[in-house]
């Protein structure tokens, strides 16, 4: 796991500046003589104490070294940078398609309300960030957020990284963009993602619970720290858990395919259902592990300290090098391999694993699930050898004919395409040399029209 910076030194740096703003603010709001006008446009750069409103017009204003102790609205295009240091008191409203930049360690004591389209950059301290529909970019950069995040309607990326800190949820809703939070910490607080297309990526960060629901593209969670419950539903692309602590209980249900890899789940639950494509659940430890109405094949394999119940799947169950309390697997799927494990005990169908052992000879293996695959016209996907050390066959089977792409994905996110084009329906074979990669984890996905399919692949020395 990656090396967290500390939390509590930040909090405290933070508590610190905004009490020294907010007695500045307070200084300043008694000492400075108020505008008689109700607000003063600006257009240029500001330095001093304002007491008066500012509106930033269609034009670029710069706060530099300045305090101002009321509120700031851009609108017709405007765009706003607060720098050097500058202290705003109230708010900050954006419409009609103003731009905002907040750096240089300047803080907002009100918050930062968006309505329009614009760019929004975010550095120094706000009291929270608020952005209902619009179009742009929002970027979090090394601030702090003392009242949480809210965007809603936006389309356009959302981006929190570099030592943020977050006191309070961040809640996105019916957008399209892509949502990266990355070396961010959420202070006992929540993520929080529904009904959004785009991808979701989670990077080197902590937080309390996480809840994604209905997303229209792909989860990953890398290198993360979980200090509560985890919930993940309908996401039609891969829900990806990586190298991660979980310290509550995880949830998926009714997505499309999950892969969970090297992840230590604090002797908590995990439960999955309702899967509509591949399960791999691979290289974790400490988890309680229940499975059940699944209906790709599920691969559980090389866990420790696992207690697994596996019951009514539908699309056939791999369990091989596991370690832990307890088997139970009471299953209908059409196959059911159970190879090395080293349980406690076992129960239901698994209570003798070797008697349905189907994975002495993995070639002819391969081959049984890919006819089993077009009897059923199921889409499948699979490798062999795998791991391999320099060249291996990828075989797949199309249910119908249609436009196919098959891509290397690493685990940065990078993906080199195999092979693109139309493919008929049946058995299909490619050839896949190492080429330009180094040894390591890599997932391996099939497109097949609306369908997809994803499997991990091993590169190993030779």
């Amino acid at each position: 796991m990656r090396k967290f910076f500390t939390p509590c030194r930040l909090v405290w740096k933070a508590l610190a500046l905004l009490l020294i703003n907010v007695s500045l603010c307070s200084t300043i709001a008694a000492e400075t003589k108020a505008d008689d006008r109700l607000c003063m446009p600006c257009n240029g750069t500001l330095t001093g104490n304002f007491s008066a409103d500012i509106i930033v017009s269609g034009g670029n204003c710069i706060l530099d070294n300045a305090t101002v102790t009321a509120s700031i609205v851009v609108r017709d295009g405007g765009q706003l940078t607060v720098q050097n240091g500058s202290a705003i008191c109230g708010n900050i409203k954006s419409n009609r398609g103003g731009s905002i930049e907040l750096k240089d360690d300047s803080i907002v004591l009100g918050n930062v309300m968006v309505n329009n389209s614009g760019d929004i950059t975010v550095s120094g301290e706000i009291g929270s960030l608020q952005v209902y529909a619009g179009s742009g970019a929002i970027e979090v950069l090394g601030a702090t957020i003392y009242g949480g995040a809210c965007i809603n309607g936006f389309t356009g990326d959302v981006v929190v990284a570099d030592n943020s800190i977050i006191d309070g949820a961040i809640y996105v809703s019916e957008g399209d963009g892509n949502i990266i939070i990355t070396d961010a910490m959420l202070t006992s607080a929540d993520i929080i993602v529904l009904e959004q297309t785009g991808n979701v990526l989670v990077d080197g960060s902590s937080f309390s619970d996480i809840y994604v629901g209905e997303l229209d593209g792909d989860l990953a969670l890398f290198n993360v720290m979980g200090d509560s419950d985890a919930s993940f539903y309908e996401v039609s692309g891969v829900v990806f858990l990586g190298q991660s602590t979980f310290d509550g209980d995880v949830e998926l249900k009714e997505n499309n395919i999950v892969l969970i890899v090297g992840n230590d789940f604090s002797l908590e639950d995990v439960s999955i259902s309702r899967s509509q494509g591949q399960v791999v659940i691979e290289q974790n430890q400490n988890l309680g592990l229940e499975l059940s109405k699944n209906d790709g094949i599920i691969a559980i394999e090389n866990n420790t300290n696992i207690d697994l119940k596996i019951d009514d799947n539908n699309g056939g169950v791999i369990i091989a090098g596991n370690s832990g309390e307890k088997l139970d697997c009471n299953d209908n799927s059409p196959f059911l391999n159970c190879v090395n494990n080293d349980f406690d005990s076992t129960d239901g169908q698994c209570a003798d694993c070797g008697v349905r052992d189907r994975a002495s000879t993995p070639v002819d293996n391969v081959n049984d699930l890919l006819e089993e695959a077009l009897s059923d016209k199921r889409l499948m996907l699979e490798c062999f050898p795998n791991p391999f050390t320099d060249k291996t066959t990828i075989h797949f089977v199309l249910p119908e004919a249609t436009d196919v792409t098959v891509s290397v994905i690493d685990l940065l996110g990078k993906s080199s395409v195999l092979a693109s084009g139309y493919y008929e329906s049946g058995r299909h074979a490619l050839r896949l040399d190492i080429g330009q990669l180094i040894h390591g984890s890599y997932m391996l996905r099939l497109q097949a029209g609306n369908l997809s399919k994803m499997k991990r692949i091993v590169l190993e020395k030779e």
